[in-house]
């Protein structure tokens, strides 16, 4: 496991992810899974963890919920490169209740694909045939490939930004 540092040519931060490589015996290759835990600004070098770091951080240091061996190593080794002062900023961003973060959800390709359901009656032959939920999830599946011509593996980011008849990512 390691820290990976990827300087943002857009703004004027650096973005660190906690790295590892992993073999498949049954594929026989090397996966990498990595997760971003927050970022520095290049003139201060502060860092500043995010909510998925701070959440590891919190239930490290409080023992109460338990953690995998995964994510404690993740908080050690953000540990050993940056500091435990981390902590204090921690602290700091408690003081900072009530802060509420906006989402925007696209209502483009559901006016379009709705209507295309609507008028040939798509989601009620689905319903019929598989139920409601399931027909939800096809219909939305459907949307996506049809809008974006991607892998399914890559819905749960579109399905989350965009007006679907499930209402969110499967």
């Amino acid at each position: 496991m390691h820290v990976y540092e990827n300087k943002s040519i857009k703004k004027d931060c650096t973005y660190c992810y906690v790295c590892e490589n992993i073999w498949d015996p049954i594929k026989k290759r090397y996966y990498k899974p990595s997760n971003l835990v927050g970022s520095f600004n290049n003139d201060t070098r502060i860092f500043m963890p995010n909510y998925f770091l701070s959440g590891l951080i919190k239930h490290y240091n409080s023992k109460i919920l338990s953690i995998t061996d995964r994510e404690r190593s993740i908080v050690e080794l953000v540990y050993k490169k940056y500091g435990s002062g981390i902590i204090e900023r921690l602290k700091n961003e408690d003081d900072k209740v009530g802060l509420v973060t906006g989402m925007s959800i696209s209502t483009g390709p559901s006016i379009v694909f709705g209507t295309i359901t609507e008028r040939y009656e798509i989601d009620k032959k689905l319903t019929v045939a598989f139920g409601k939920k399931s027909a939800d999830m096809i219909l939305s599946l459907a949307w996506y490939i049809t809008s974006e011509g991607c892998a399914l593996s890559n819905n749960e980011s579109w399905l989350t930004y965009v007006e679907n008849p499930v209402g969110g990512g499967i």
